[in-house]
């Protein structure tokens, strides 16, 4: 099977420690290019994409959580990478050198926080809910 970490927007179930979880049903897009997974499973196991395949061909472990996602779409992440985080005033819309400051830097960084729609990896490769 092919082994891929996603960001998924299924941040309550993955911010509680749980020893797996099985999603079924879903389609499954990759971002890798290929056709989407149609009726999907995959096993998330420690925070990662542990396998991926058809509902049916992968069996969840002894004490694994189950999702059912029959009629929803799971991708990756749509991640804006073009930003000019605390270069402008948000509030203004004032730009310059000056409005580069220390505070403005704090608050455009709170805002992007407080409207992530998905949860984020960290440093150490573990996902977590902005």
């Amino acid at each position: 099977m092919m082994r891929m970490r996603l960001i998924l927007i299924l941040c309550p179930l993955l911010a509680a420690a749980q020893p797996a979880i099985l999603v079924e049903g879903a389609r499954l897009i990759t971002g890798d290019g290929d056709a989407p997974v149609e009726n999907s499973a995959f096993l998330i196991e420690n925070n990662k994409f542990s396998r991926v395949g058809k509902k049916g061909q992968i069996t969840a472990p002894a004490g694994a959580m189950r999702v059912d996602l029959t009629g929803k779409t799971v991708m990756p992440s749509l991640v804006d990478a073009h930003t000019h985080v605390g270069g402008d005033v948000l509030r203004t819309g004032r730009m310059g050198a000056d409005t580069y400051t220390k505070e403005n830097l704090i608050d455009h960084l709170r805002r992007e926080v407080a409207s992530a729609p998905t949860p984020a990896p960290t440093s150490a490769g573990t996902i977590t809910r902005r």
